[in-house]
């Protein structure tokens, strides 16, 4: 009988200040550049542009980092039948996945800059990918990796 949920790192909580902090230093910059002997609202009505583009800028951080947490950020719940997954460190809706529906699962790894290797356990159902679980995000990632490899085949490499 397999009853496992995700237990995250630590590291992966570390992420949440990034979407306030970047916008914040971007806006501060902004602020910083566009001042005129200490008057902004003086320097404001002369660059637009650059208040649109620094606009777009904060828009494209805070949905780059909301698509991560929605889609990388996951609490995993396993029983004997099925996998239910949250977004949002599990602040999300609940999404279910039949082990007999899906097609199979892939793992591959990665070596990044600093010599540390992730690897990645994506789950599919048909020809899309269903989710993917990061071992650098989970405490328990062997187990929860176990519990889903034993349920579902190998994804064909074709």
């Amino acid at each position: 009988m397999i009853n496992t949920n995700s237990k995250f790192h630590k590291y992966a909580y570390s992420l949440i200040p990034i979407p306030i902090v970047i916008p914040g230093i971007v806006i501060g910059c902004g602020m910083f550049l566009l001042r005129d002997n200490g008057k902004y609202a003086a320097a404001l009505h002369r660059t637009p542009i650059v208040i649109y583009i620094g606009i777009a800028f904060l828009i494209i951080i805070i949905g780059f980092w909301l698509y991560v947490f929605q889609t990388r950020m996951l609490q995993v719940g396993l029983t004997d039948y099925s996998i239910k997954t949250r977004g949002f460190f599990g602040h999300s809706g609940t999404k279910e996945w039949q082990f007999a529906d899906l097609e199979g699962y892939s793992v591959e790894t990665h070596e990044q800059k600093n010599k540390a290797v992730v690897e990645y356990l994506t789950i599919w159902k048909g020809k899309k990918k269903a989710f993917m679980l990061v071992d650098s995000y989970y405490t328990n990632y062997n187990e929860l990796k176990a519990a889903i490899t034993s349920k579902v085949k190998l994804k064909d490499a074709a």
